[in-house]
Parts: C-alpha cells; sequence; structure tokens
C-alpha cells in the first residue's frame, strides 16, 4: 500500500499526490513536482474521499504510467469517484493553446479564485503561469472577500478564473470597478449571459471568455471571446486541434489531442485510443458550424414522455432573476420524475410572478417545477458550483406549488 504525501520522492510507482494546500502555499515544491519526471495526482478538498481512496487508486495503476503524467479525480455524472489521466505534454500543450486563445501575452500574472486542483483552475492559471513564467498568487478566496478585493484591486494586469455563481457574491463584496483585472474566464457551466452588463461594471478593462470543457478533456474543448458567442447556449469554437460531434441520441463527443489517455473507475483502468470519442455528458445540438449545449445528461429528463431540460428553465429564469438559482431533483405525487426550483437569497412575491410568467410563456405545464423554493444562499461546493445534496437538506421557503 502506498504512502500518500505531497512532494519530495514519488509515493508509488512515480506517482505524488499534490493537495490544495501545496499547490497554494509550496509553488517552489509544486513546480520541481511537476517537473521532475514523476506523475501527479491531484487531491481535492472535500470532496468524499480520503488518503486511503486514492492510495487504492495509486495501486491499481499500471507502473508504466508513473512518469510524466497527470490524473484529475472527479465524480463525473455518475457520482462515483474515478481518476481521469492525461500527460504532462499534453496539459502544457493545452496551456499554450489557452494563452493563445485568450490572448495573454500581456497578462503579467492571475489570481486563484477557485481550488488549484479543479481541473479548469489547474489547467488554466497554474499550469498557465508554470509554462509561461507568470506569477500565480494564491487568493484566499471568496471566504475571505476583504483579502481578495485588496488583491484583485491593485496590481499589474491579472487573469482571474471563475464559474457562474461566483458572480453574484463578487458582486456584493465589490465596492467599486476591478481595473486591473484585464482577463476573465468562465467555465464549468454554462456562460453568465445575462449578467453581462454586471460583467462589464465589475472588470471594465477586461476581456471575457466563455470556456467550455469536461474532465476527460484535461478539461478544455472551447475557447470563445465573450462577444463572439451567440447566446447563451453557444458552445463557442473549438480549441485547435479538437473535434466535436453529437450522436443521434445527442450526446456531445470529442476527440482532442490534449484529452485523456486513461481512465480508472470501479471497473478497474483502460487506456483511451489516440482516435476515440469520448463523452462529454452534455447533451447538444448543431448550430450551424458550431453546436448548441442542450444540457447535461443529468439535468435532462423525461416527464410523462415529455424531454426536460433543466438548463433551458435555468437559462430562462435568469433573464428576470437577478439572484441565484439552481434545481434539484423531486418526483411528483404520481411518482412520475420532476424537478424543484430553488432561488437566492429570498425573493419578493413580484419576483415569483415574474418567474412563473417565463414558464407559463415558455414552457408546457408538464414541464413547470413542482415548487419554487428559496434559502437565504445557495451552498457552493470548493470549484464554486452549487452542491445540490447539501440544497437539497437545507430547510427551503416555499412561495408557490404546482397545482394538483
Amino acid at each position: 500500500m502506498a504512502t500518500v504525501s505531497t512532494h519530495g520522492q514519488p509515493v508509488h510507482q512515480g506517482w505524488h499526490v499534490v493537495s490544495d494546500q501545496a499547490l497554494a502555499t509550496d509553488p517552489d515544491g509544486a513546480r520541481r513536482t511537476w517537473s521532475g519526471g514523476g506523475s501527479v495526482l491531484l487531491a481535492p478538498a472535500r470532496r468524499g474521499v480520503h488518503g486511503d481512496w486514492f492510495r487504492a487508486a495509486i495501486d491499481r495503476l499500471p507502473a508504466a504510467i508513473g512518469r510524466d503524467h497527470l490524473a484529475l479525480f472527479t465524480s463525473g455524472s455518475t457520482g462515483a469517484p474515478r481518476l481521469v489521466i492525461g500527460t504532462r505534454a499534453r496539459t502544457e500543450a493545452l496551456a499554450r493553446q489557452i494563452h493563445l486563445g485568450q490572448e495573454l501575452d500581456s497578462v503579467e500574472r492571475t489570481v486563484s479564485l477557485l481550488p488549484l486542483t479543479y481541473g479548469y483552475a489547474f489547467v488554466n492559471q497554474w499550469v498557465w503561469a508554470h509554462v509561461h513564467e507568470r506569477t500565480l498568487v494564491a487568493s484566499p478566496g471568496l471566504g475571505d472577500m476583504a483579502a481578495t478585493r485588496a488583491l484583485l484591486h491593485d496590481g499589474p494586469d491579472t487573469m482571474i478564473c471563475l464559474v457562474g455563481p461566483m458572480l453574484a457574491l463578487l458582486a456584493r463584496a465589490i465596492d467599486q470597478p476591478l481595473v486591473s483585472v484585464t482577463r476573465v474566464n468562465f467555465a464549468g457551466g454554462p456562460f453568465p449571459w445575462s449578467e453581462r452588463e454586471l460583467i462589464a461594471r465589475l472588470f471594465p478593462r477586461a476581456r471575457v471568455f466563455a470556456n467550455y470543457g469536461c474532465t476527460e478533456a484535461m478539461p478544455r474543448l472551447t475557447i470563445t471571446a465573450a462577444e463572439s458567442l451567440r447566446g447563451p447556449r453557444d458552445l463557442g469554437a473549438p480549441v485547435p486541434g479538437v473535434e466535436l460531434a453529437v450522436d443521434e441520441r445527442g450526446d456531445l463527443r470529442f476527440r482532442s489531442p490534449y484529452g485523456a489517455v486513461g481512465l480508472l473507475d470501479a471497473d478497474g483502468y483502460r487506456e483511451v485510443g489516440a482516435d476515440e470519442w469520448l463523452a462529454t455528458s452534455d447533451l447538444a445540438e448543431p448550430d450551424g458550424d458550431r453546436f448548441r449545449l442542450v444540457g447535461r445528461t443529468s439535468e435532462v429528463y423525461k416527464r410523462y414522455g415529455e424531454k426536460v431540460s433543466v438548463a433551458l428553465q435555468l437559462e430562462a429564469v435568469r433573464e428576470v432573476w437577478p439572484g441565484t438559482a439552481a434545481v434539484i431533483s423531486e418526483p411528483d405525487p404520481s411518482g412520475e420524475p420532476g424537478h424543484v426550483l430553488v432561488l437566492a437569497p429570498s425573493p419578493e412575491d413580484a419576483a415569483v410572478r415574474a418567474v412563473l410568467k417565463v414558464f407559463r410563456s415558455r414552457f408546457p405545464r408538464s414541464q413547470w417545477p413542482q415548487r419554487v423554493d428559496s434559502v437565504d444562499a445557495l451552498p457552493l461546493s470548493d470549484n464554486g458550483k452549487p452542491d445540490l445534496a447539501a440544497l437539497a437538506a437545507l430547510p427551503r421557503r416555499v412561495h408557490w406549488k404546482l397545482p394538483l
């Protein structure tokens, strides 16, 4: 059985296990580990797994990949933990494509607001800074907004990486425009299309980019300047070398020279073939020379034989609701699949009526949520996305119920 550590000698078969804390507080050690020829497994904090799981996972990996590889942890669409394996060379090549796609020549530093073991932040910030010899500053994140605000108010041209739900928190905490921020990236969910004016006010000097990908892509598939997006569901332009396609069911798949070379789950380890198409766990539809996102496979279900897209409903709600919103699954009284819309913070009656008007005008009654609930604030995971399991366990105020 392997002994897990963060830096120094490989812990097992050439693998080093690196934590969020190590990446943020010991940058020199992390760089030595990354460049030292061994392989790196990113171990995110508070993801429901512990050291024993990582030790057992390392023991199941082939010895042949104990050099110059990278493992990202994910629970994916199934909820079961697994590792996605890439290579250091592919990851650094993707960081160079990110540099070109996001026009980062003038950017001198990046400030991390997300955990650095989150694949999006690791590649777009940590690996990018390493490859291009730029400065990475690990902020205390949204848990200490005063310190984070001070970091972002002053300094050289700066890049940040966000997920959509972080915008509302930033807007409440920031009292003046952040003029040092000249690149803002969004990934990890739909681009916050309805918040474009807010983004422009917060970051008046910034170029803004929408980024799409999945862990299996290590983790980037498209990069698009916000002003070039055709709408909130536009997936944008693929990174050079990346191919996208949808199958007959609408599942979005990809092939990428930067993507995973192996996968480890409960069934064991398997190599990913050079010409193999991998699933993104998203549904999409063609839109000219691009694709338009329909939603996560886990967010699209059939109710009374009709397809319900949670992603489309949230997109419509955000047009009239200035707070945050999420959807949790809950069957209807007859046992059919259903969902509950949760708003934060608690809305006034007029805001609830505006949301209901959206449902009445755009969706058949069979697709409406069972209820509209609210909480003071959506619980967020470490990577800034709504924590749906925690949300489902919270007491919530009920503002409206679907009439029987």
